[in-house]
């Protein structure tokens, strides 16, 4: 008999434990599938351009985020081996995403026919960050320790970086400079148009999740040390870094000065993004692992306990909803939409307006 035991990701003191999960989900991934059901047992990667969504997990599927009909989806029969663990990007040609059996695919979004494929077949590693769309270049870390550069038109490798140790999460950019973090505890900038080192930064712990690079250089990001930092990339110096309760596991949001972000402590913190200063701090029923979004006049937030929640910019409660499931993935559709995703829901989207009413929702069809 299969068993349909679901499995998470817990939290991790080294890069070789936070890699033996990601191992762990995909052999899961492989033994669900085998018993011949189509399992959610890994978080979903969600990405929204123009009026579509784009669903990442076992398979790419793009949504109309106007009422969730599904448009396509790619492959046509969910490969486990083959899984997609990242949100893709979207250049507005094509959704570009990695997966687990160490390959980089492009898809045409309007037919979702596949346009181009890479394999670095040195390369023994899985893509598990999403991908960064510059210009016409690819940027997407492995965790092979390589951080490649593709063309985005033919997807041909252009050049790799080697990192310490394996590439968990993405990278931000300027256009000029790309800023890749790693689990090796650096922070790594590198020339875009060349792949050379420009220069490195000991942040003192794992990185798991891209940086939030502002308009004025400044770059934020956590460590599994427990601690929000600010970099200032145009003087090469840590600018502040300030002790947080429990890991940052998604990009905290930078809103109007503000960075939003909640953490596996069941705490979400509200920090001057010039001073590190805390603003304001909530206690939540469960951990958050999901990135807040900006909706209505304030913020929501998905919790690993089922709770879907809003809190004002001042930190004031608003509404609650709770979903029978984990909620690791959230995404604004719009000023007065979001999405919510995860695993062991009931379905594998839902969206929420700015009043907490639930509005569409989105299954596989057949399902």
């Amino acid at each position: 008999m299969c068993s349909r035991r679901r499995h998470r990701l817990h939290t991790f003191s080294s890069p070789k434990s936070i890699w033996k999960a990601i191992f762990l989900l995909a052999l899961a991934s492989l033994a669900l599938t085998a018993c011949g059901g189509v399992a959610v047992n890994n978080w979903p990667g969600l990405s929204h351009a123009g009026n579509a969504v784009y669903y990442a997990q076992l398979q790419l599927i793009k949504i109309d985020a106007t009422n969730g009909t599904q448009i396509w989806r790619y492959p046509e029969k969910p490969d486990a081996k083959n899984s997609f663990i990242a949100a893709p990007a979207v250049n507005g040609q094509w959704v570009i995403a990695g997966n687990m059996n160490n390959e980089v695919i492009a898809i045409d979004d309007e037919s979702g026919a596949e346009v181009w494929a890479f394999r670095d077949e040195q390369g023994k590693g899985r893509f598990i960050a999403s991908p960064l769309v510059v210009n016409d270049t690819v940027l997407i870390p492995s965790t092979d320790r390589y951080l490649y550069s593709l063309d985005a038109k033919t997807g041909q490798l252009l050049w790799r970086f080697k990192a310490r140790d394996a590439l968990w999460a993405g990278v931000a950019s300027d256009g000029k400079m790309v800023y890749l973090p790693g689990t090796d505890h650096y922070l790594y900038a590198i020339d875009l148009a060349s792949g050379k080192l420009a220069w490195e930064m000991d942040l003192g712990g794992s990185m798991l999740h891209a940086p939030v690079l502002a308009p004025d250089g400044m770059l934020y990001l956590s460590t599994i040390v427990q601690e929000m930092i600010a970099v200032d990339t145009a003087q090469q110096k840590v600018a502040w870094r300030e002790t947080i309760e429990g890991k940052v596991w998604n990009p905290p949001l930078l809103d109007d000065g503000r960075l939003i972000f909640g953490t596996d402590k069941n705490k979400v913190y509200a920090l001057d993004a010039q001073s590190g200063a805390t603003l304001w701090t909530v206690n939540t029923n469960g951990s958050i692992i999901a990135s807040p979004v900006k909706l209505g006049d304030g913020y929501l937030f998905g919790a690993e306990n089922g709770e879907v929640f809003t809190l004002s910019r001042e930190g004031v409660p608003g509404w609650t909803r709770t979903l029978k499931g984990k909620i690791y993935s959230s995404l604004s559709l719009s000023e007065n939409l979001a999405a919510v995703g995860g695993m062991e829901l009931e379905h594998l989207l839902v969206t929420f307006d700015a009043q907490g009413k639930q509005d569409w929702t989105y299954n596989p069809p057949g399902n």
